[in-house]
């Protein structure tokens, strides 16, 4: 059987996991089973860890391994921002 991987949440992480509505299960997922997964550009024992969500968004979360333990010290969601192409029929006001 596999080791059980133990979570533990700081207070920051819970903050914003509470502000953005992700719950624990969902960052708990995205530990154990990341689409991808680097180091943070800061701290080598930072690991960042992504995953795609619903429509496109992806939720990213930074997180340590300390005493066997998985830190997770912080997430949040990218959400994919489409701007609306809109035509350009009018001259802008005040130049020629």
């Amino acid at each position: 059987m596999a080791n059980k991987i133990l979570f533990e949440f700081t207070i920051h992480a819970k903050y914003q996991m509470t502000m953005r509505g992700i719950s624990q299960k969902t960052v708990e997922f995205t530990v154990l089973n990341p689409q991808r997964v680097y180091g943070d550009s800061t701290d080598a024992a930072l690991l960042v860890a992504e995953r795609e969500i619903d429509g496109g968004s992806l939720i990213k979360v930074w997180y340590r391994f300390l005493d066997g333990e998985a830190v997770v010290l912080s997430c949040l969601i990218v959400t994919v921002r489409r701007e609306l192409e809109q035509p350009r029929t009018q001259k802008a006001k005040g130049r020629k």
